[in-house]
């Protein structure tokens, strides 16, 4: 667009140049014819030569005033042109931004929340006693609150690091959440969705220098089974403390601390295992309920057709007498019954 506007501009230009000249040199033709002719036509011509000389400086004006806008609307071109650059640099951005905003473990967090808390509030029941609460907007108070009649509150923290770059959960955010369970003084599980946590078991169990209890799940992948089998590893524990050592803030022994980890990652394995198996052995039950299904329909039917086939059968083999249209099942029974058919025409005759 920029080239044809220039091109016609270059073309009105070279035109109104090339009148320019054609006057300079009519000018300089009649100053010629001035000097041989009489002093009357001389003002005539004179006349006519202020007309030229008028219509050529008229050009020369034309002419400076469309290079002025010529490189007026150069200019104008020019700023449009970093007017769209700024505004695709903008748009760049703000597209990188939406993009890395996307894929930022703050988005991702909000969404593992929600699905969390959303699971957990299908599986726990507000009849058994449960409810479950977000409390992510309150300072030290984690993600999601659960409480529950006659139990312990427990406080629930999730993490969405590493979807897509393997990003471990750094000490950071363990000690903060610790930090937390401290303040509020309640037991905690620490939920990793996607990845690792630093310096943590897959599934991990420490003691809180309040006496409380924190269990970290690596690599949760919303398991919301694994999270309420955490529940209850907190509320089996709080409950021996409270009710045979009658001391919340008892203080377990490394050695006992160490065992305890060790039941836990040892059943949470045959557990899963378990499992495993139970939803094998339900494929299984399904596989053969739906075998005994197929061979009930299909025998099932088959025998009823099989009746009605054996119906036409007996239907076509039913012989009829010709004198008293008595049905027969045999040839031989209708010769015996004919021979004491009363509407024989030979015991008719006799």
């Amino acid at each position: 667009m920029e080239l044809k506007i220039n091109e016609l501009v270059n073309n009105n230009i070279n035109k109104l140049n090339e009148s320019n000249i054609m006057n300079e040199n009519n000018k300089r033709e009649i100053l010629n014819q001035l000097n041989n002719i009489p002093t009357i036509s001389k003002t005539i011509l004179n006349d006519i030569l202020k007309d030229v000389e008028t219509n050529t400086l008229n050009v020369k004006l034309v002419v400076s005033n469309l290079h002025t806008e010529m490189r007026e609307n150069n200019n104008s071109i020019l700023n449009i042109r970093a007017i769209n650059e700024e505004l695709k640099n903008k748009l760049d951005n703000l597209t990188n931004k939406t993009i890395k905003d996307n894929n930022s473990n703050k988005i991702k967090g909000s969404y593992g929340e929600n699905e969390i808390y959303n699971s957990l509030s299908d599986k726990l029941m507000s009849r058994d006693g449960y409810i479950i609460e977000q409390v992510n907007g309150l300072s030290h108070s984690c993600d999601i609150l659960i409480k529950c009649k006659n139990k312990p509150d427990i406080r629930i923290e999730s993490k969405a690091h590493g979807l897509n770059n393997g990003e471990k959960v750094r000490q950071k955010e363990v000690d903060k959440f610790e930090r937390d369970l401290i303040h509020t003084n309640n037991h905690g599980i620490f939920v990793s969705l996607y990845s690792n946590i630093v310096g943590k078991n897959s599934i991990d169990l420490i003691q809180l220098s309040n006496g409380k209890f924190a269990i970290y799940l690596s690599n949760n992948n919303y398991n919301i089974d694994n999270i309420i089998d955490s529940m209850n590893i907190i509320y089996k524990i709080d409950s021996i403390i409270q009710n045979s050592l009658n001391n919340d803030k008892f203080i377990i022994s490394l050695e006992t601390m160490m065992k305890l980890k060790s039941i836990i990652n040892e059943n949470n394995t045959k557990l899963n295992s378990v499992k495993l198996h139970l939803r094998d052995s339900i494929n299984i039950l399904n596989d053969l309920t739906l075998d005994m299904i197929d061979k009930l329909i299909i025998n099932n039917e088959l025998k009823i057709e099989n009746k009605e086939i054996n119906n036409k059968e007996m239907n076509n083999d039913i012989l009829l007498c010709d004198w008293c249209n008595k049905k027969c099942k045999s040839s031989s029974g209708l010769k015996n019954h004919q021979s004491t058919c009363k509407k024989s025409p030979v015991l008719l005759s006799g």
